[in-house]
């Protein structure tokens, strides 16, 4: 019997619980007081960043910058993405057709 044969009435087996591991294990006080040491130690460092609207701001502004200066590679990602665009498209209107249905018609039913 193979998994796509599987009766839905059928009880499942038992499966194991997943075991945890790492931090998983450890009491929530313990994994607390650990994290505060790290966000002390991180202040002491002077690596830890304290976030302010100024600062959301001026991140806000460089993100993508230095990515979108490669002019290249901007047009490699939306060559890509416009592929798949229209990839999907023509699996789209196959699977209308296949149905019955024309193409044109959800379209305009989408544009509505």
């Amino acid at each position: 019997m193979t998994t796509s044969d599987h009766d839905p009435n059928e009880p499942k087996p038992e499966q194991n619980p997943k075991q945890r591991r790492g931090f998983a294990i450890l009491k929530p006080e313990v994994r607390r007081e650990i994290a505060r040491q790290g966000g002390k130690a991180a202040h002491s460092n002077g690596t830890a960043n304290k976030w302010n609207s100024d600062t959301a701001r001026a991140a806000g502004k460089t993100g993508g910058s230095k990515t979108a200066r490669d002019r290249e590679h901007m047009r490699e990602i939306g060559r890509k993405g416009g592929a798949a665009k229209k990839g999907y498209r023509t699996r789209k209107e196959a699977r209308l057709c296949k149905q019955g249905k024309e193409p044109t018609d959800e379209r305009v039913d989408r544009v509505r």
